[in-house]
């Protein structure tokens, strides 16, 4: 029965833990706390995130269509930007950091 309480904390009382977002740390500290109470030792590792990846994604969508844009006027230019946005979406959702290094952590 007490994994019921367990379930009733995480997913009622804390709610929903988007990455990076305030409620991830309250459930974090109350699995520690409830690990602790059962006598195991823990160990908390950090890391930090980007906390949202729609500054990313939102600029290679808008390089490519800048790159439509720039077309008409310069074809080589155009063609440039759409290999370099191209490599970075490939880049990014292949989770190797690229322009999303540069975003606020």
């Amino acid at each position: 029965m007490n994994e019921l309480k367990h379930i009733y904390m995480l997913s009622n009382e804390i709610g929903s833990r988007g990455s990076t977002k305030s409620n991830e740390e309250l459930a974090a500290q109350y699995i520690i706390d409830e690990m602790e109470k059962a006598g195991l030792d823990v160990e908390m590792q950090n890391f930090s995130s980007v906390k949202s990846f729609s500054w990313t994604y939102g600029f290679v969508y808008l390089s490519f269509v800048l790159a439509f844009f720039i077309f008409l006027t310069s074809p080589l230019l155009a063609f440039i930007i759409c290999i370099f946005s191209l490599i970075t979406f490939n880049n990014e959702i292949n989770t190797k950091e690229t322009i999303s290094k540069f975003m606020p952590k």
